[in-house]
């Protein structure tokens, strides 16, 4: 599968909210029992070493995005390989561009959210390279932990840094959830980003 058209999309941060231009190959929203496997998602304009340009959209192999709805179950990709997607800069904004990119997001009207978290997530025997700023990453604004007594852990996520990334809620992890025996190569940023997670598992 080759590239798709541009939209706009609004994502809601803590200290702002953000519209940009997206595209992406293959998107989910509010979806559960997929099961994705054997399959090219690429992108045929990429080019390496692409100066960072803000003004570029930001690419996507795999979005899988999941809103207001409770829990998300059983999202399986097997055998895929991704290639060519990549941010338009290098800033923590970007890390929401490049190859799998879960994503937990919320309604700008607060009586309309609701703690969502996804279970059963499985990202095996894939390829992603040439894509940037991250091969595979999971976000979500339900994040904040209570403080411990010795002060180590907890309360970090209330804060808000400066791309806006913070926390809307309680702890909220994401559960069962395993990466195992894929290759990342030539990632301009991070290779894997595991957060909000409960027992995840990469190898």
């Amino acid at each position: 599968m080759d590239d798709s058209a541009e939209y706009t999309e609004t994502i809601i941060r803590v200290a702002a909210e953000r519209t940009r231009q997206v595209n992406e190959t293959f998107r989910l929203y509010n979806q559960s029992w997929w099961e994705i496997s054997n399959i090219e998602f690429h992108n045929p304009s990429y080019e390496e070493n692409t100066p960072w340009d803000s003004n570029r959209a930001f690419e996507r192999g795999m979005y899988i995005m999941a809103e207001d709805v409770g829990q998300i179950d059983h999202i399986y990709i097997d055998n895929v390989y991704i290639h060519g997607f990549q941010s338009p800069d290098s800033s923590n904004n970007g890390k929401e561009s490049g190859g799998i990119i879960f994503m937990i997001t919320t309604d700008k009207d607060t009586v309309n959210r609701k703690e969502t978290w996804f279970n059963d997530i499985s990202v095996t025997n894939c390829t992603i390279e040439d894509v940037g700023r991250s091969g595979f990453f999971l976000l979500s604004p339900w994040k904040t932990r209570e403080m411990t007594a010795d002060g180590k852990w907890g309360g970090r996520w209330s804060m808000v840094n400066n791309a806006g990334e913070g926390s809307l809620g309680a702890f909220t992890p994401s559960t069962n959830i395993y990466i195992g025996k894929n290759i990342f190569r030539n990632i301009s940023g991070d290779g894997i980003i595991l957060q909000c997670m409960d027992g995840a598992v990469a190898e």
